[in-house]
């Protein structure tokens, strides 16, 4: 069977040949993802860090998200297969992500409830699904993980052109905590925050802090990739 079946490189159109066990994207593409190898800070994925791997801002403060994990920079062509998945409706792509978000889980050294950050509920209507929460379906299907959709959200202004301050602001009361699953949190003390892409911090953030109202203690967070200028 030849690859003429396959849909074009999620990254740049070509269509894949598969010599890196992944349809969804070209050699060169493969070759060329912006792996970030750890080289982040662990509290809220800014580059520059100490040798504690923890920026300036995260010592100097304390945030409610207690580490993050992310697989990759959001820097081209991930940013372009990011798009792909969001915006052209490659729901395929789903797997491909949630691959790597399992190599993320693997190496915490734990096994914990995924609750996935909700998308805003106009973008859901547009696009017809919840990227996160598809990928945490996939990661549940595929992996075994148990999935746990608590939080739920309000409709808001989109966040893509507010800084972190702006983000807050945007967020106040537009998340909240499933009232049916608000008396389950606290027998869960860690839980991962899943989110797709990591800009400021400030939605995972608010996550977090909601979900310690409730009794969660540990909150990781594993996203696909992080954003470079904040």
């Amino acid at each position: 069977m030849t690859h003429f079946f396959h849909q074009p490189c999620a990254g740049c159109g070509r269509i894949p040949i598969q010599e890196n066990n992944s349809w969804e994207l070209c050699n060169n593409c493969w070759e060329s993802l912006p792996f970030t190898n750890g080289n982040y800070c662990h509290r809220c994925g800014n580059i520059a860090v100490t040798p504690k791997e923890i920026c300036w801002r995260c010592t100097e403060k304390e945030i409610p998200v207690d580490t993050l994990h992310s697989t990759f920079f959001f820097e081209l062509p991930l940013s372009e297969i990011v798009y792909t998945f969001k915006k052209t409706g490659r729901r395929d792509l789903s797997h491909l992500f949630a691959g790597f978000i399992n190599t993320e889980m693997q190496g915490i050294g734990g096994v914990y409830p995924v609750i996935p950050v909700p998308c805003l509920p106009d973008n859901k209507k547009k696009r017809g699904f919840d990227p996160v929460l598809l990928i945490a379906r996939v990661l549940e299907k595929k992996f075994g993980s148990k999935i746990m959709p608590c939080i739920g959200r309000k409709r808001g202004l989109s966040q893509k052109k507010l800084d972190y301050v702006g983000r807050q602001k945007a967020l106040q009361n537009k998340l909240y905590i499933y009232s049916s699953i608000q008396s389950q949190l606290g027998s869960h003390p860690t839980v991962i925050i899943l989110d797709d892409v990591c800009t400021t911090g400030a939605t995972v953030n608010t996550c977090a802090s909601l979900l310690k109202e409730y009794g969660v203690r540990t909150c990781i967070v594993i996203c696909i990739a992080k954003t470079t200028n904040y």
